[in-house]
């Protein structure tokens, strides 16, 4: 039988953690219970750790699990202040070698102390099981980093307000990424911060197997370009099976975006990209081709199948056995009035929302995202319609501190050695990380919560990986 137990400190929650064997649900009073550790604490079935009310959360500073299982954090404000000499990459939160934890309902605060986000929001390692639902990231250096863990769920998160990277997988299987709104990120001025939304890489030297991308929002919105889905080479033989990603799906996605990298994928075996929508951020802003994403895939991928997409062109295909392209409907950002209505009533209704025109290439052949022309309102209000909202209210994005580049120059082309709209596709590993960049290896000493975090350095992603 369940049993429910009110805590109004961090000693009675460490009391009541102490006895739990599973099944129970710890309410917080509100307050902030400071930094919590907890290293191999395994229940039976799952501990609910959970705000008492959640329009107003309780909150920590720092959560370590390491060695734990069946753990539910429930409507929790993950508060993280910086101090002085935090390495960008610090992970307060963190979980270690554990399987069977869930953050539902939730906020993950970073720190804008310094103008920009700093941190890392959730560093995931080592474990097995981890769900991520209903919770928004705001304000981090990176949102969330996954590395050599088999399962996780990542399903109606509000991600915003990013420096580089939103969502990064090395060495991870049985991902789901799905019905997230990822938008607005900004670099820091001078940093050289470089922005992927979804990051699949391969540093740790194996590739990631079973992934879907599906349903989801990406939104340069009032933020810098970025790279929206990447997997690049990360200095490997992307030919090579042992490094290749595998079985991946990318389906029913709106991607509005200013640089060139839409969907860019190298060294896939198994791949379904279908019925995306991939649009320029807008086309009286065009200055050159980087600024149009384009859907990417190396051409030494196989069992590639690229259909009903939207997009302005589909680079790789050249004829390859075991290839499928077809009823994709390629639109250049200066044709988007004949094939589409704008229905966004205000920039910050999701900056976009191009929605397809009836009779049009697209709509005869079913092509794009489905998202595309079924959300009329905002997209937090697409988010909410669907079951997701985290702790209290979801926020508007954080002004970036440097805007887009949106005049005569087009904006850098960051991944390096790109190609050009309609060239030949870059060789297998050009401009990759190199082998092991800056990722944490499987065996890394478990840090408690807060306490004794990598130094700057120290097996994280550094500033400017692709």
């Amino acid at each position: 039988m369940s049993t429910t137990i009110t805590v109004t400190s961090a000693a009675e929650l460490n009391q009541a953690l102490s006895q739990a064997t599973g099944g129970e649900t710890i309410l917080l009073a509100a307050g902030d219970y400071g930094k919590l550790s907890l290293n191999g604490t395994q229940f039976s079935s799952y501990v609910t750790i959970k705000s008492a009310d959640p329009n107003v959360p309780a909150s920590f500073s720092a959560v370590g699990l390491s060695q734990a299982s069946n753990i539910t954090f429930d409507t929790i404000l993950f508060d993280y202040t910086a101090s002085s000499g935090d390495p960008e990459h610090l992970s307060v939160f963190s979980v270690y070698n554990s399987s069977n934890v869930t953050f539902t309902n939730s906020v993950f605060d970073g720190d804008i102390s310094s103008g920009t986000g700093t941190g890392t929001g959730l560093l995931i390692n080592g474990s097995s099981n981890i769900d991520i639902n209903n919770t928004e990231f705001k304000n981090w250096w990176k949102a969330v980093i996954t590395v050599n863990t088999n399962g996780i769920d990542v399903t109606g998160n509000d991600i915003h307000s990013i420096r580089s990277d939103g969502l990064v997988f090395d060495n991870v299987d049985n991902i789901k990424v799905e019905q997230n709104y990822i938008h607005d990120f900004g670099g820091l001025a001078g940093s050289g911060d470089h922005r992927d939304m979804i990051q699949i890489q391969r540093a740790n030297g194996s590739g990631s197997d079973n992934i879907i991308i599906r349903d989801n929002v990406f939104d340069m919105g009032q933020g810098d370009f970025t790279q929206t889905i990447w997997a690049g080479g990360d200095g490997k033989d992307t030919s090579n099976p042992n490094v290749q990603h595998k079985n991946l799906l990318i389906e029913g996605n709106v991607i509005y975006n200013g640089h060139l990298h839409g969907i860019s994928l190298y060294g896939v075996d198994g791949l379904t990209i279908r019925k995306n929508t991939v649009l320029h951020v807008d086309d009286k802003t065009l200055t050159g081709s980087v600024e149009v994403p384009v859907i990417n895939v190396s051409s030494d991928s196989q069992n590639v199948t690229i259909t009903q997409n939207i997009t302005s062109q589909i680079l790789g295909h050249n004829g390859q056995a075991g290839w499928t392209v077809a009823d994709n409907v390629l639109i250049k950002p200066t044709e988007y009035d004949q094939h589409f209505t704008y229905q966004a009533t205000a920039q910050t209704d999701g900056y976009n929302q191009y929605v397809v025109k009836p009779g049009s290439p697209a709509a005869l052949l079913s092509a794009g995202s489905d998202l595309a022309n079924s959300i009329s309102g905002t997209y937090f209000d697409w988010l909410n319609s669907n079951g997701h909202s985290g702790a209290g209210t979801p926020s508007q994005p954080n002004t970036p501190t440097n805007p887009p580049n949106i005049g005569s120059n087009p904006p850098p082309d960051t991944g390096g050695d790109q190609p050009a709209t309609g060239g030949d596709q870059p060789t297998t590993g050009d401009d990759q990380p190199t082998t092991g960049d800056d990722q944490p290896t499987a065996g890394d000493d478990q840090p408690t919560a807060g306490d004794d975090q990598p130094t700057a350095g120290d097996d994280q992603p550094t500033a400017g990986d692709d």
